[in-house]
C-alpha cells in the first residue's frame, strides 16, 4: 500500500491542513445503549472470576496437599532408616 504524502510538510500551511484531518477523525461516538447495558450487567455479574477463584482455590489445595504428603513420607522414611539402622 502506498502513503499518499512521503514526507510532512513543516510549514504552516502543512501543519494546519495535518490538524483539521486530525480533529475530523477524533468525532465523539454515541455508543448503543443496549449495549452498554449489557456489558454492565456482564461486569458486575462477577460469574468468570468465581469460577476462576475456584480453581485456583482447588489447585493450591492439591498442592498443599501433594506437599504436606511428601514432608510425612520423607519424615516416615527418615525414621525407618534411623530406626532400622540402630537395630544392627
Amino acid at each position: 500500500m502506498k502513503s499518499r504524502n512521503k514526507y510532512i510538510e513543516t510549514t504552516k500551511a502543512g501543519l494546519g491542513s495535518m490538524e483539521s484531518r486530525l480533529s475530523r477523525s477524533f468525532v465523539p461516538v454515541k455508543p448503543d445503549r443496549r449495549f452498554i447495558d449489557h456489558l454492565g450487567n456482564r461486569i458486575h455479574t462477577g460469574r468468570a472470576s468465581a469460577i476462576v477463584d475456584r480453581l485456583a482455590d482447588l489447585r493450591f489445595s492439591l498442592v498443599l496437599l501433594t506437599g504436606i504428603l511428601s514432608v510425612v513420607a520423607l519424615v516416615l522414611l527418615g525414621a525407618w532408616r534411623f530406626l532400622s539402622g540402630s537395630r544392627k
